[in-house]
């Protein structure tokens, strides 16, 4: 009797505790309607899943991390989705005031792939050109390069006086990617254009090569809409560096005829030690036309030299440049068969 009651109370005790684990095991009781309590997903390994598996929201809460790098994942991963996502958008947008400047660089640098932005989305990035810490503003101006042919009409003079602004930034990276968006924003922009031309024309003074290269291409990039374009590109071609003329030449090939005040500075580069620069002065003499006769001098003395000096040149162009030469004589001519020649 007594064996039966001890087995018994065993099997008692153990549907006491079968019950009491089922009761913590079990899911909250919920009114209907009640939002479910959050729950983080995790793998089998009970780590976070990667980013690429993450929602939006997850994402977001990714963003208010205490630690640093998976603030910097979840902003990488929504600037992938920032192209199809205006919710993607949307939560970079209100992260750019991140405490980490690596975090406030990463998210700039994530908002430049968005397709249609908005002129929020525009000046939310052209705020970080002012930032303290150098990375968020060199991110924050790339993005704007990006941007920038696509920025809506009512963000363009904001963002247009926040780049001038940073156009004088400390460092010359800031400054050169800051005058290339100017550029941008200012073309086919007639009133944009007379509002940017100034910072521009400063840049081709600036120390740094890659700002005066910046400048010479982005004043190009306004073509004959705003005037003192090609004053200001003519003195480009007296830079001390080829590589800046270069620019310089390209762009006033581009505006062809309305360029023919360069012709005497365009002449001189077709006696410089670079062979590729005389080929490409030759075709801007040939884009402008007959407008630079007062070129046709050092073009026919050329001709008359010769090209002995370039038969033992390894470089490209120096098989170019008889063709070049020709051309431009043509050109300046007045036949109406020479063209525009194209790099």
């Amino acid at each position: 009797m007594k064996r039966i009651l001890r087995a018994l109370a065993t099997v008692l005790a153990a549907f006491t505790i079968i019950a009491f684990v089922a009761c913590q095991s079990a899911p909250p009781d919920r009114s209907p309607g009640s939002a479910a309590p959050a729950v983080e997903k995790s793998s089998p390994s009970g780590e976070r899943p990667p980013p690429e598996k993450r929602t939006n929201a997850e994402l977001r809460a990714d963003l208010r991390d205490r630690d640093v790098y998976p603030r910097i994942l979840a902003a990488s991963e929504l600037g992938r989705r920032a192209p199809s996502s205006e919710e993607a958008v949307e939560i970079l947008v209100a992260s750019l005031g991140d405490p980490a400047p690596l975090v406030r660089r990463t998210v700039a640098g994530a908002l430049a792939g968005v397709g249609v932005p908005s002129p929020e989305v525009v000046l939310a990035v052209s705020k970080l050109l002012g930032d303290p810490d150098l990375d968020p503003r060199s991110a924050a101006a790339q993005t704007l390069v990006a941007l920038a042919p696509r920025t809506p009409e009512g963000a363009v003079a904001k963002a247009a006086a926040k780049l001038i602004e940073s156009s004088g930034d400390s460092d010359e990276r800031v400054r050169a990617l800051s005058i290339e968006a100017l550029g941008l924003l200012g073309k086919n922009r007639k009133e944009i254009g007379r509002l940017v031309l100034p910072a521009l024309g400063k840049g081709l003074h600036d120390p740094s090569e890659s700002v005066r290269s910046s400048a010479a291409e982005a004043i190009g990039r306004l073509g004959t809409t705003v005037e003192g374009t090609v004053g200001l590109l003519t003195s480009a071609l007296r830079d001390p560096v080829h590589s800046v003329r270069k620019l310089a030449v390209l762009a006033l090939e581009s505006i062809g005829p309305a360029a023919a005040s360069a012709t005497k500075e365009l002449a001189r580069q077709l006696h410089g030690p670079e062979i590729y620069l005389r080929v490409f002065a030759a075709e801007a003499l040939t884009a402008i036309g007959p407008a630079a006769r007062g070129a046709l001098p050092d073009l026919r003395e050329m001709l008359k030299k010769g090209w002995k000096e370039l038969e033992d040149s390894k470089e490209y162009e120096a098989r170019q440049l008889p063709e070049a030469v020709a051309k431009a004589i043509e050109s300046l001519e007045g036949n109406p068969q020479a063209g525009n020649s194209k790099k």
